[in-house]
């Protein structure tokens, strides 16, 4: 049986699967964090490692300091 396979985080469609395949497709139990306290030039580095602006989110919590999750 065929079911339709989308993403967790985004909800976009991505793929037909068989429902075996389905259940055993899994998102990583992790976060990656590839950069951490980022000063000023971290607004630049990010920017130009050739990712798409709707890759990149920026995070803003309490203590006022950007946060960039790709």
């Amino acid at each position: 049986m065929k079911v339709r396979d989308h993403s967790h985080f985004t909800g976009k469609y991505l793929r037909p699967l068989c429902l075996e395949c389905n259940f055993s497709a899994q998102n990583p139990k992790f976060v990656p964090v590839y950069f951490h306290n980022l000063s000023y030039d971290g607004n630049f580095i990010v920017r130009t490692l050739g990712c798409n602006d709707n890759d990149i989110y920026m995070h803003y919590p309490i203590f006022k300091r950007k946060i960039y999750i790709i």
